[in-house]
């Protein structure tokens, strides 16, 4: 096709001279190109930085939960109590449908497996260490001041200890629930997923988990907590020394609960993070609160202004 056949219109308007025809072309791919490049280089960059933005943060808490929650599940369920025999040092006892019972004058430390189900720990009334279990349960002394227990079953189950006062605890879960009351103790915790409450005095917390709700009734030492995911209730009683609070999380909802009078010192980290707080902050202070997450929030509160905690 000839140019002096090409058909041009301009509007609603033809234009049939072939100076005008070849203007009318050259201003069309001119607009057509500015267009496009508009497009290519300025809108489709911007929304890429948009969807870059969403797509990291996604990504940074599905990460964390992985690299949390399935090492520490795969541990407890398939690596983490070994039964051997032949070891001398070790003393083993066994219950299938009763109380292990463990004379416990001389263990300071204590350390409790489970696949999936509720551990409940709580003060023993004799001063020995009593586990109670109906789907089984296998425990041994190490060193004699070490004592490890591990319930048997592969099904979700529940481990009821009872202890004694100021030891220090290890509870691995893979998936369920940790219930400590009425025993002070120096508390650490490994979940996959689960919950944690603790109605007891904690001289000290430790908790690693990908997903976790962890509810602190009295804690009296410091806090270090580092959670894929996770809602977090920390009530203080001061001690009169320096108390640290450490949060590491990719995405988490905090409030620590401190009495009328209480200074603290608080400092947030991460890409959208906010400090809520009753309480004036200090540059200085007995109780530091750390908190670095990519997405959180951490409320202090005073507990005159609470009812108490859910």
């Amino acid at each position: 096709m000839s140019l002096s056949q090409a058909k041009v219109v301009f509007g609603s308007r033809e234009i049939n001279h072939p100076l005008a025809k070849i203007v009318g072309i050259i201003l069309g791919l001119l607009i057509a190109s500015i267009v496009v490049s508009t497009v290519v280089f300025f809108v489709l960059p911007l929304l890429g930085v948009v969807a870059g933005v969403v797509f990291f943060a996604i990504a940074a808490v599905g990460l964390t939960l992985l690299a949390l929650a399935y090492p520490i599940r795969k541990k407890i369920k398939n690596k983490d109590f070994n039964v051997n025999f032949s070891d001398n040092d070790r003393d083993y006892n066994f219950s299938i449908d009763g109380d292990l019972e463990i004379n416990a004058k001389s263990v300071t430390n204590l350390e409790v497996i489970l696949e999936n189900g509720k551990v409940k720990i709580s003060e023993s009334p004799t001063g020995d260490i009593i586990c109670k279990s109906s789907k089984g349960v296998i425990g041994y002394l190490e060193e004699g001041s070490s004592l490890f227990l591990k319930g048997i079953s592969k099904e979700e189950d529940l481990l009821e200890v009872l202890i004694p006062r100021h030891v220090y605890i290890l509870v691995k879960i893979g998936k369920g629930e940790l219930d400590l009351r009425e025993v002070p103790v120096s508390l650490k915790v490994q979940m996959g997923m689960g919950k944690i409450v603790a109605y007891s005095t904690l001289n000290d917390l430790h908790v690693q988990s990908g997903n976790a709700k962890v509810y602190a009734h009295s804690l009296a030492g410091e806090a270090n907590l580092e959670l894929g995911m996770g809602d977090v209730v920390l009530d203080v009683t001061p001690t009169g020394i320096d108390q640290l609070i450490s949060i590491k999380s990719a995405k988490v909802k905090a409030k620590v609960i401190v009495p009328v009078g209480i200074p603290v010192h608080a400092k947030a980290e991460g890409l959208n993070v906010n400090i809520d707080s009753d309480v004036t902050l200090l540059d200085e202070a007995p109780l530091y609160l750390n908190l670095k997450a990519a997405v959180g929030n951490v409320e202090i509160k005073e507990k005159s202004n609470l009812i108490y905690l859910q």
